[in-house]
């Protein structure tokens, strides 16, 4: 896998980097519920994007030391600027520009590894997830997010756009992702030899009762799609007018007060 190679689906773009980060802001309260770094104090994020993860661990475990790796050298540039904008003390993380498959460098004494929205755009998932447990220290623990996508719905139903949205996912598997990783990570994990793997779905209802949430989630959800799209339209894969007809009825959907959004992502927990 080469270093910006198309892989990922968003692409690398400044808008795209920008997008991470608010992603990150909607996210955050809804990931890191259930992810406890307390006990901890070096940690490993693979797959480490543009820091917004890292910024948000170093914030809320404010005695940890995050060592981040990605294989993109825009995305680890990105990360290093915006972690330089935090003010975070930088004796507290550092980065590297590398394929955590052939990181025999790093140190192997990591008491966590965390991969967040990771392995859904890789096709090694396997050999990703086999060199993290090498760096974890015996005892030590995973943590993994990840997607979906086939648990999408709307009401009132958006046939469309799920339809666009099955489109996206094909065109994700046809460069080598998987936006359906999330349910496989159990047997994943246990053909790695993982101890103690324990499986969340985290269910994401936003209706009538939280519109605030709901309102906020739509235009996060509508930036997710287009940044996707973007690539696939660049690529000649759609046309643009198809996405302008999605988008308006998202965005049109947004605004009814009895809509509702679901989606389920899980989580994954395991140690070494």
């Amino acid at each position: 896998m080469s270093k910006n190679k198309l892989e990922y689906i968003h692409g690398f773009s400044e808008i795209e980097q920008e997008r991470l980060l608010f992603q990150n802001q909607v996210l955050s309260p809804l990931i890191y519920e259930n992810i406890d770094l307390n006990p901890y104090n070096r940690i490993q994020e693979i797959g480490c994007g543009v820091g917004a993860q890292m910024i948000e661990m170093l914030n809320r475990f404010p005695h940890i030391h995050i060592t981040g790796v990605d294989i993109s050298d825009v995305q680890v540039g990105k990360a290093r600027l915006n972690l330089q904008h935090s003010n975070i003390d930088p004796s507290r993380y550092e980065l590297h520009c590398m394929d955590i498959t052939q990181a025999h460098a790093l140190s192997k004494e990591f008491e966590a590894v965390v991969m967040i929205w990771v392995l859904e755009h890789v096709s090694n998932d396997l050999e990703i997830l086999s060199a993290a447990k090498d760096h974890l220290i015996s005892n030590g623990q995973l943590f993994l997010t990840e997607v979906y996508n086939d648990s999408l719905g709307f009401f009132p139903p958006l046939d469309d756009v799920l339809s666009h949205w099955y489109k996206m996912n094909a065109f994700q598997k046809s460069i080598g992702g998987n936006g359906n990783i999330g349910i496989e990570l159990g047997s994943i994990l246990k053909k790695l030899n993982f101890r103690n793997i324990e499986i969340k779905p985290y269910p994401i209802l936003y209706d009538t009762t939280k519109l605030e949430l709901r309102t906020e989630f739509f235009e996060y959800w509508i930036s997710l799609m287009e940044s996707g799209s973007k690539t696939m339209i660049d690529l000649n894969k759609i046309q643009s007018s198809e996405w302008e007809k999605v988008k308006n009825q998202l965005i049109q959907v947004s605004r009814n007060e009895e809509a509702v959004f679901f989606y389920n992502f899980i989580q994954a927990f395991a140690f070494k």
